[in-house]
């Protein structure tokens, strides 16, 4: 609910005309017709019922107020199997011939229960309990309307091109009391209010960053005006901008909107929240599923969608059921519209988890960008959010290079993007502020630029790599690396050779990047120096011996342990998990000849 003011009903039509005419709440039978008009464009026509309205409020302040509404409409186009009449015998019958008939109708929440659904172009209005009853009436309805001897021509009652209502308040509105009485909005969906961000509202208040690059909106633009608008499932490696792609769709939807000379209230709202945010506080049984079951309640055929970030937590069980299950009828009948995102190994297991769930969904694949957009894009970010640093071109692709060779757990854009947040407070430059012009300030005007030696010397601190090994202006061979090695583990000459001829791979790049850099496997009794060879091999590597990962093989000997080196989530400290939280590391397997064989199997297929 909102203002008391007029509303539209615009029809743009095939020739790029529109008309348009006012949607009165009541209509008696000696009540005149609502004004209407017909123009170039929506302003045109809302320039001219401006001026009928005008007239209207000097003859009857009445009849204007027949023509004000609180409730705020949307359209819905619908195909109905329609039954026109026929001639048997020389007498009109209602026909078995079935014809599909594409009809746009208006809808309403009505308060207290129900909805109003309207044809504007023929006066009809009808409340239906439930929206999902209004293709059935409506067919009935039309069909009704194509026999008899007043019968309907059954082109009258097609779709007109784009239709839709909007929200209007001209000038002589907005002085008139009690008219234009307004109520708060909130209390339609305090669910929502309490566990999501409206990214539409933060747009208008200029808190929404812009996004980077185009992530292909344009590509789906056919999908963000369907009747009801689809479920999306956003599928792509993390951070190839999945999020981002949510975030930047209300500036999107906005512009689409202005294109198609929709009105601004039309433009969908974006509702972001997470299934963490949902059962937060939900401390007792039920709590948490009445709360989605209040969302369903509030977003029921608005038209908006609601983004949730991560798929796995919708299907993951939480007691006896997930939040997948109790949001599942309402997404397969259209009532709501969901955004939500998923990595390809987790769109897999969600298809196996839950199925029909995933099934209502239209898949989105994101991809990363090219490696030659790449510069321009990440540049187009410093600048915007950074200002006074800037880096030389081939700083952008030594950046690049490291990026794709080292962090292969993440995507581009997400992890330049990182980088240069990392970088940007490291050297110093500042957020850049509203209203920052180029050469406004001395600041702005004082860059700093980084070059290819700044940006090994800065990634080598960030990542922990010593400089000596990423950096193409020192040479470093085999034997150097060896006695690194040997400065720190006593009378091993030969196991320091082999792993410093491990390491010169590394740094000449010709290791493959899918697979470990070397597979050692250190043989001696106790006492001789295996563990202090690893530890000085991350050291050498990685700068520091934290990076070591110990495991103790031990703990694998039974049957079935194997497994336990694969688990992933919160609070495991397996191979899996460790390694997931620092890729950049050295994975020490100790005592590994008391593992179970299935070990050896899986380490098999791992490290080969």
């Amino acid at each position: 609910m909102g203002k008391r003011t007029l509303r539209v009903y615009l029809t743009t039509h095939d020739d790029g005309r529109v008309s348009g005419h006012l949607l009165p709440r009541t209509q008696g039978l000696f009540d005149p017709e609502p004004p209407a008009a017909y123009g170039e464009s929506t302003d045109a026509v809302l320039h001219q019922l401006e001026a009928l309205t005008g007239q209207l409020l000097a003859d009857s302040r009445e009849q204007l107020e027949r023509m004000l509404w609180e409730e705020t409409f949307q359209t819905r186009a619908v195909t109905l199997q329609i039954h026109p009449q026929a001639v048997v015998n020389k007498q009109l019958v209602v026909g078995n011939k079935a014809v599909p008939l594409r009809v746009t109708y208006a809808w309403s929440k009505v308060e207290g229960g129900g909805f109003r659904v309207m044809l504007p172009r023929f006066g009809w209005r009808i409340i239906v309990e439930s929206l999902e009853l209004a293709p059935d009436v409506l067919a009935n309805a039309v069909s009704a309307g194509l026999v008899g001897e007043d019968a309907r021509w059954l082109f009258e009652f097609r779709r007109q091109g784009n239709e839709r209502v909007i929200t209007w308040e001209p000038d002589l509105l907005r002085d008139l009391d009690p008219y234009t009485t307004r109520r708060e909005t909130d209390a339609d969906q305090p669910v929502l209010q309490a566990i999501a961000v409206d990214l539409v509202h933060e747009l208008k208040r200029k808190r929404l960053d812009a996004v980077i690059g185009d992530l292909g909106w344009s590509e789906h633009a056919h999908l963000m005006w369907l009747e009801p608008p689809e479920s999306l499932l956003l599928v792509g490696p993390s951070g190839v901008g999945k999020s981002a792609w949510v975030r930047g769709l209300p500036r999107f939807l906005k512009a689409l909107a202005a294109e198609r000379d929709a009105d601004g209230d039309e433009v969908p709202k974006v509702w972001s929240t997470t299934a963490d945010r949902v059962v937060a506080g939900m401390a007792y049984l039920g709590q948490w599923e009445k709360r989605c079951l209040d969302l369903v309640e509030e977003l029921a055929y608005e038209g908006d969608y609601l983004h949730f970030g991560d798929l796995s937590g919708l299907i993951r069980s939480r007691g006896h059921s997930a939040i997948a299950d109790l949001l599942l009828p309402a997404v397969m009948n259209g009532s709501i519209s969901l955004i939500t995102e998923a990595t390809e190994a987790e769109l897999e297991r969600a298809r196996t988890k839950a199925p029909a769930f995933v099934a209502c969904f239209r898949v989105i694949r994101l991809s990363e960008p090219s490696r030659d957009v790449l510069p321009a894009m990440l540049a187009s970010y410093l600048a915007k959010r950074r200002r006074g640093l800037s880096l030389h071109p081939q700083a952008w692709r030594r950046l690049i290079q490291f990026l794709a060779a080292f962090e292969r757990d993440r995507s581009f854009p997400g992890k330049g993007i990182q980088f240069l947040e990392w970088l940007a407070t490291e050297v110093g430059g500042a957020p850049k502020r509203d209203g920052d012009a180029a050469g406004g300030s001395s600041d702005a005007r004082r860059q700093r630029q980084l070059d290819p030696r700044d940006i090994t010397r800065l990634y080598a601190k960030r990542s922990g790599l010593p400089e000596v090994l990423i950096s193409d202006e020192h040479a470093a061979g085999a034997e150097v690396l060896a006695e690194a090695l040997r400065e720190r583990v006593i009378g091993q000459l030969d196991a320091c050779a082999a792993a410093g001829r491990a390491l010169a791979r590394f740094k000449a790049g010709m290791n493959d990047a899918d697979k470990p850099l070397a597979t050692l496997f250190f043989a001696g009794p106790t006492g001789v120096g295996k563990t202090e060879l690893a530890k000085a091999i991350a050291a050498t590597l990685f700068g520091d011996t934290k990076r070591l990962i110990r495991l103790d093989m031990s703990e694998y000997q039974l049957p079935g342990s194997a497994q336990r080196l694969l688990r992933v989530g919160r609070g495991v400290s397996s191979l899996a998990q460790q390694v997931r939280e620092t890729p950049l590391s050295l994975v020490l397997l100790d005592e590994i000849e008391k593992a179970d064989d299935e070990v050896f199997d899986l380490l098999l297929g791992l490290l080969g």
